[in-house]
């Protein structure tokens, strides 16, 4: 039986990666975001026109519709600066969604409903490995606002019988990202590909640490799998490839495969208070899950998209 579900946030990096994963999968996919870039909806069409059905529209006005599975994806990043808001409005802009969406998957969903977190949680970390199990201290409006979404997560499956669950990321990249005014920077990996690409140099601040990088589409075998599992023992999964590299490190990968790029070190100051990187053993231990994609066959990847885009 084809499985459908909602996927909210549907244009944004992460869940464009998501949706192209379950549509592969032969899932009959309801995509939702305020607006589709129009590159998207065509290539989209293209491929997976009878599976899939594009709904444009706020997620507090989203229809009642019978699905299997709900994935919320929607979230804005960019500070209240960027936006041009107040603090209080910056995280209403996350808060309302959520908990309207706790209540649209209550009343529509037949199975599990997965929300998204993120590293963001954590306002500094040790050095070494980060647990499900370790304490989260947050500051910043985005970072509250994933903390308040993985602690309602839990009580609402915990004392309400409510099927769902968090998956918590850290680092992403991989094909197709691109600015939006909810999601206004670009990784730093997706930022190093495109100045080898156009200027032939990459620029690298050697005192920058070391960071955990999953590739985007990893996600989606991921959230696959936690759709399909008869049971979850927990509430919240880190899905994270522990792939650890320095800057230098990307760099040098990404000239392996552009022999011509030259590498340009800068010694700038950096403030990184989470150097820890995210352990993914939960969902190896209860999944078996272990379909990470090596960092440099993603780099690669990239590096061909963005080329022909460029071409």
């Amino acid at each position: 039986m084809t499985r459908r579900v909602l996927i909210t946030g549907a244009g944004g990096f992460v869940c464009r990666q998501i949706t192209a994963v379950l549509l592969s999968h032969d899932y009959a996919v309801i995509a939702n975001d305020r607006a589709f870039d129009d590159d998207l909806k065509r290539a989209w069409s293209a491929q997976w026109g009878g599976q899939l059905t594009l709904i444009e529209a706020d997620v507090m006005q989203l229809p009642d519709l019978r699905v299997d599975a709900v994935v919320h994806g929607a979230a804005v990043t960019a500070s209240p600066e960027e936006r041009g808001q107040s603090p209080e409005a910056n995280f209403q802009a996350n808060l309302d969604p959520l908990l309207r969406m706790f209540r649209w998957a209550n009343a529509n969903c037949t199975g599990r409903a997965i929300f998204i977190s993120s590293d963001a949680i954590f306002e500094r970390s040790d050095p070494g490995l980060i647990y499900e199990t370790d304490p989260v201290v947050s500051l910043g409006l985005y970072g509250i606002a994933k903390q308040m979404t993985e602690s309602l997560v839990r009580t609402l499956q915990f004392l309400y019988g409510r099927e769902m669950c968090t998956i918590r990321l850290g680092n992403i990249y991989g094909p197709l990202e691109r600015a939006r005014p909810t999601r206004p920077r670009v990784s730093m990996v997706g930022q190093m590909i495109h100045e080898a690409l156009t200027t032939q140099q990459i620029t690298v601040n050697v005192r920058a640490p070391a960071r955990d990088w999953t590739f985007a589409a990893d996600v989606g075998r991921a959230v696959r799998r936690l759709i399909e599992a008869p049971t979850l023992n927990h509430a919240l999964y880190q899905v994270a490839s522990e792939q650890v590299l320095t800057p230098m490190q990307i760099a040098e990968t990404i000239q392996a495969r552009l022999p011509a790029v030259q590498i340009r070190t800068v010694e700038a100051p950096v403030d990184v208070p989470r150097r820890g990187h995210m352990s993914h053993t939960r969902l190896h231990g209860e999944l078996g899950f272990d379909e990470w994609t090596p960092f440099a066959v993603g780099i690669q990847q990239i590096i061909a998209q963005q080329a022909e885009i460029l071409s």
